[in-house]
């Protein structure tokens, strides 16, 4: 159940991300960061639908929350890359390269073999409010430095240390939307929200999203979306572990299978993040006009 659910939540993320980028690729340059393009959006069904679908997939990812751990729910989400080039694929008719299609069984083998040796464990801890100020602080230092790093090199540079500062954060995002969900589930909505969590999880949530946004201005896609599509899961493995009691193998070999399967899912992830079909135009390739049989030579 815990997985479908999390494999839903990255399936409703995959169609909207490709509803949006449908309904806004006709929008006028002259909209671009001003509030004509969220009008203009609004008018668009496409886009509607595609906000949609990502409160679906925060729904899904609340409920996989409430029942999963954090090392289970979040690399599951990585799986969302699979969908979107699925649905460029099967839906739209975009053609897809072999480099596309090695990078998704990369992804797919390393997602499976890493949950496969892990064979994480739910611990069922809820960690106390000084552990979790802690890792906030840890998580603020991280985001500090990596935005005071972003301050100088190359685009690309500065767009990767911001998807990692915005991947960090989502890891913590995650834990607190686990701590919320479970909270409304032991003492329902009035509880949860006359509690801290609902607040933080709004305010690391729309840092995330911030970091996210700056990172997509900093540099090109192939540096951001890896940074944080890698980074977010290691951090939630790492809270779900030390905060929340989950259990990983690591006797013998497995921690070395474990490094390399999820450096085989990392590796994936960037071949995919740097296919043009996945961030570019999702409209489908022309089709080659077909020449008169007395005009060929």
């Amino acid at each position: 159940m815990v997985i479908a659910l999390a494999v839903g939540a990255a399936l409703c993320n995959a169609v909207s991300s490709v509803l949006q980028r449908l309904a806004a690729r006709n929008a006028p340059d002259e909209n671009s960061f001003h509030l004509r393009l969220l009008t203009y959006l609004l008018r668009r069904p496409l886009w509607v639908a595609g906000i949609l679908a990502m409160m679906g997939a925060f729904v899904l990812q609340a409920a996989a929350l409430t029942r999963g751990s954090l090392s289970v729910v979040q690399p599951l989400l990585v799986s969302e890359l699979l969908f979107v080039l699925g649905i460029l694929a099967l839906c739209l008719h975009v053609r897809v390269t072999r480099r596309d299609w090695l990078g998704a069984a990369m992804v797919v083998v390393g997602l499976g073999g890493f949950l496969a040796v892990a064979s994480p464990v739910p611990g069922g801890q809820t960690p106390g409010l000084l552990p979790l100020i802690g890792t906030g602080i840890a998580t603020l230092a991280v985001v500090v430095a990596a935005i005071g790093l972003s301050q100088h090199g190359s685009g690309a540079r500065r767009a990767a240390l911001l998807g990692a500062a915005a991947g960090t954060t989502f890891g913590l995002t995650a834990a607190l939307t686990k701590i919320f969900t479970v909270s409304i589930v032991s003492s329902g909505f009035a509880g949860a929200f006359a509690s801290w969590a609902p607040y933080a999880l709004a305010a690391t949530g729309l840092s995330a999203v911030f970091l996210a946004q700056n990172a997509y201005q900093a540099g090109p896609l192939a540096a951001s979306q890896p940074a944080f599509t890698i980074v977010d899961p290691l951090v939630s493995v790492s809270i779900g572990v030390a905060l929340f009691g989950d259990r990983l193998r690591t006797t013998g070999w497995d921690v070395l299978l474990e490094l390399l399967t999820f450096g085989l899912m990392a590796v994936g992830v960037v071949v995919l993040s740097r296919s043009p079909r996945l961030h570019g135009d999702v409209s489908p390739a022309p089709v080659p006009a077909r020449i008169p049989a007395d005009s060929r030579h």
